[in-house]
């Protein structure tokens, strides 16, 4: 379809094309109303003639135009009904794909966790909204402007599959080197299957080559449904044993021995990814009772005759203690009435046992009373979580708890706005990294403040606009607390 450089489709200008497929082909293209470059990608001709293919095309576009997700490419817009060519335009990137870094040998193992962590977060969500992918894989795996990955051709495979289902071919759409076991099969696919592509992928990423390779496609498919899969820390000792068991369970041959959501791989793929937690064993120590000085007061002298060995007391049952007490209550009993037989008088006053009489409560080991409130024991509370809104002239203090996360803040402001963030990062042995977007999903340049300065960043509407904070490099263990202050200069 080079004949369409050059010339306008729709209202975009065909500037080149930038990639092809067994599915459509894509070009970049100018779109003068909004001054900004798009991605189109076109349906093959001979499936444009069809008019079935056609209705299966704008109601599986018109469905997939409404995910709006940090990590999906968004897609702007779609052919009108009555356009002879079917396309669909998205956001234009220049970063190269997953298929780019994993060839160019540069990939870590920590960017290509965060990378897959953030395509798992993506396809969570399509989930949720009902639509699987079908055809994850490197190079439907953008990587944007700022880093971040960037899930493309959602709903692509299915309207393809249908079309096949329709037309009697029985065809199993998809990537056979990221086919999962029940697919290969035409079995019913759900969310299992991209968990399972998306396995493959890290695999890939992790080891530089796919699980499975043949030298016809049948045959890999083969391999995925029936041969047992290498362990990738045998072709790459360095992967922790933690981010292995993640691929593993993410590629078992049975769905239902898989993640059964993306979510649950995502946070997966977090834990794998944190440095492990020493937790020190509480360590008993021994207590001598002899050593232990326990204050009495003013004891009388059976009391002192009672407490005049320590060492021999302080070994006694609890048992013996109140025979004790019981022995020096029947002395002080005996002493009174002895007291009064010799001495005959009026008959006296009720006497209670004297404080200096030390019972045996008084002689055991005390137990520590908890300290009141304020009184040298600082009271803890949990901590709150960080908000997810902030307004002009606020600054928020939280922190990220591991490599891979993500913070996000919502703002509202008016078109023209000049506005400019700033993010304090408290360690100097990390490094954030801050964007803003817009509602479409698309980055406003020249937000964040830097340290050579920066004018801020002009808003281009009226809006609801969001703020991402996240590690770019770090050097120490998490969590990472920062500071982010946004500020409207006029």
């Amino acid at each position: 379809m080079d004949d369409l450089i050059g010339r306008n489709l729709g209202p975009y200008r065909i500037v080149e094309q930038i990639g092809a497929g067994g599915m459509a082909t894509v070009y970049k293209a100018f779109e003068p109303s909004m001054s900004r470059y798009v991605a189109i990608k076109v349906m093959p001709p001979h499936l444009a003639r069809d008019p079935n293919f056609r209705a299966r095309f704008q109601r599986e576009a018109g469905i997939i135009t409404m995910l709006e997700h940090p990590y999906i490419l968004p897609i702007h817009a779609k052919s009108p009904e009555d356009e002879p060519i079917p396309y669909l335009v998205m956001r234009y990137t220049d970063g190269g794909t997953l298929v780019d870094l994993i060839a160019s040998g540069s990939l870590t193992i920590e960017r290509a966790v965060r990378l897959v962590g953030r395509v798992a977060e993506a396809l969570a969500y399509a989930h949720r909204q009902g639509i699987a992918h079908r055809d994850i894989k490197p190079s439907n795996i953008l990587i944007g402007r700022d880093g971040s990955a960037l899930v493309s051709d959602f709903g692509i495979a299915k309207i393809m599959e249908d079309t096949f289902q329709f037309s009697g071919t029985g065809v199993a759409v998809g990537t056979p080197a990221y086919m999962s076991p029940e697919q290969a099969q035409g079995q019913t696919v759900d969310g299992r299957t991209d968990i399972y592509a998306l396995g493959v992928v890290l695999y890939q990423a992790m080891t530089g080559v796919p699980p499975f390779s043949a030298e016809t496609p049948l045959a890999v498919l083969l391999m995925h449904v029936n041969s047992p899969l290498r362990p990738p820390r045998q072709l790459n000792p360095a992967i922790p044993e933690a981010l292995e068991q993640v691929i593993l369970r993410a590629m078992a041959k049975d769905p239902a021995d898989r993640f059964q959501t993306a979510g649950e791989m995502a946070e997966a793929l977090t834990k794998a990814s944190a440095p492990p937690t020493v937790v020190e064993p509480v360590k008993e120590v021994p207590v001598d009772a002899a050593a232990v000085t326990v204050p009495v007061a003013q004891t009388s002298p059976i009391a002192e005759t009672a407490l005049a060995s320590d060492s021999v007391a302080a070994r006694r049952p609890r048992w013996a203690w109140l025979a004790v007490g019981a022995g020096v209550v029947a002395v002080l009993l005996a002493a009174l009435l002895l007291r009064g037989v010799i001495r005959p008088g009026p008959a006296p006053s009720p006497v209670a046992l004297p404080t200096a009489v030390a019972l045996p409560t008084a002689v055991a080991l005390p137990t520590a009373a908890p300290a009141p409130a304020g009184a040298g024991q600082p009271t803890v509370s949990p901590a709150a979580p960080c908000a997810s809104t902030i307004r002009f002239g606020q600054t928020i203090t939280c922190e990220l708890g591991s490599k891979v996360e993500i913070d996000s803040y919502t703002f509202e402001a008016k078109a023209n706005d000049l506005v400019v963030v700033k993010i304090a990062n408290e360690s100097s042995s990390t490094v954030l990294k801050g964007s803003v977007w817009n509602a479409q999903r698309e980055p406003i340049g020249g937000c964040i403040a830097t340290a050579s300065g920066t004018p801020g960043c002009k808003l281009p509407a009226d809006g609801v606009y969001t703020i991402q904070i996240e590690v770019e490099v770090a050097l120490s263990d998490p969590p990472f607390t920062y500071s982010v202050y946004i500020q409207r200069l006029s």
